[in-house]
């Protein structure tokens, strides 16, 4: 009890989609790593493309206080699904959208399935 009192109420499902998420970054990572060339095309892709995705996923601030127009874009973003849900194992009565948790894990299948044929294929795969 640090300063507040957190409540843990489903580990597993916080276990889930913690893993999930780091297999999702990870892919991400590897699949940036491998196909940049140089460090600079690799930092132009996270500085311009994953960071704000990531920053715009409701880590920092709650989806509810957005516009509705906004709404509806934030909610394609995969990230945000990532992080909600993990937020959600805290609370005490739990949804469970099954579809929605079938297209992350779909999603993340996709890209390690990606990351694992750029490994297989080898060291610079674009020439």
């Amino acid at each position: 009890n640090l300063f507040v009192e957190i409540q843990l109420f489903n580990l597993s499902r916080f276990i889930y989609y913690v893993s999930l998420a780091s297999i999702f970054f990870g892919s991400i990572g590897a699949i940036i790593g491998f196909l940049s060339y140089t460090w600079d095309v690799q930092q132009s892709v996270f500085n311009f493309l994953i960071v704000p995705i990531s920053l715009l996923s409701g880590t920092f601030f709650s989806v509810d206080v957005i516009n509705e127009s906004w709404k509806n874009i934030f909610l394609l973003n995969p990230f945000y699904h990532l992080i909600s849900n993990a937020r959600k194992s805290f609370e005490y009565e739990q949804i469970y959208d099954f579809q929605l948790d079938v297209l992350i894990i779909i999603l993340v299948f996709t890209m390690v399935c990606i990351s694992l044929y750029i490994f297989k294929k080898g060291y610079r795969v674009i020439d």
